[in-house]
């Protein structure tokens, strides 16, 4: 009886140590976002509403930064979609919070946060995550941030799936300044194929844009020990400017994997992009 209730209170100590360990990790964005002031903006558009975090004292610049985040939960399983994509671990708002400039706002895909809008079909954050519904939802919801910021350029800064998202934004826009991607999954086909996983048929894919996107200004890092989006992938990519003047480098980062831990180093990586010349 004795071991019994020994036992009994060794599982609640690991389960409440687990929980702890668990939040710990993976806070909400709202505690993240409390953190340094900035406050949730949801901005409709034609098909989705969109989650944004900005500082509470209204955005206003002529360069605004914007961090789109990545695909965030959108697997519950290998074969089952989740029912709610909202990120576990927002990285693309830890960066934003990192650099903690005024003329910066954090944006998230469709349904994260919102998961219940009438538009929510798991199609979109699985094969059709960078549909051209997705691009025209956060293209559209960038003209209000622009608007309200009485922006004239944007920068783009994209994590994962993000960078997938803020690359198609930019091939439509004519106020991009540049555009700063992590982890990024910028040519879909390939990626599948290297995974052996289903294509994202009913998504754009940044590869097929190669002239067009030569004219746009681009930075692209990768963690050396990413698994999701190896190296090797970011550098087929770039090898597909070969033969076209372009405005794209590439950072193999000694050390990163895919999502960890770039929110650590952000602000040194960000001024060495700012000063960088083409």
């Amino acid at each position: 009886m004795q071991y019994t209730s020994t036992l009994i209170k060794l599982t609640l100590i690991l389960t409440l140590t687990l929980t702890a360990c668990s939040y710990n990790t993976y806070p909400t964005a709202e505690t993240l976002a409390a953190t340094k002031h900035w406050v949730a903006v949801d901005i409709t558009t034609s098909q989705f509403t969109l989650r944004s975090y900005q500082p509470a004292d209204k955005v206003k610049s002529d360069l605004l930064t914007i961090y789109i985040e990545g695909d965030g939960f959108a697997w519950s399983s290998r074969t089952k979609p989740s029912s709610d994509p909202t990120p576990k671990n927002p990285v693309a708002l830890k960066l934003a919070l990192a650099a903690h400039e005024n003329d910066s706002l954090y944006l998230a895909r469709p349904c994260q946060y919102i998961p219940t809008q009438p538009h929510c079909n798991n199609r979109y954050w699985t094969s059709a995550r960078y549909a051209e519904e997705v691009i025209q939802a956060m293209s559209q919801a960038i003209d209000k941030a622009v608007q309200n910021a009485e922006a004239k350029h944007i920068n783009l800064i994209g994590f994962s799936g993000g960078g997938t998202v803020a690359t198609l934004i930019a091939l439509r826009r004519n106020d991009i300044n540049k555009v700063i991607t992590l982890s990024a999954n910028l040519d879909h086909t390939e990626w599948s194929n290297y995974h052996h996983v289903s294509p994202l048929a009913d998504s754009l894919n940044p590869a097929h844009y190669i002239k067009q996107l030569s004219q746009i200004e681009q930075h692209h890092f990768v963690g050396a020990k990413d698994k999701n989006t190896p190296p090797i992938l970011l550098q087929k990519f770039h090898d597909k400017f070969r033969y076209l003047k372009h405005k794209v480098s590439i950072y193999i980062i000694d050390g990163a994997t895919h999502s960890c831990c770039w929110e650590k180093q952000w602000v040194e990586r960000l001024e060495a992009v700012k000063t960088t010349t083409h």
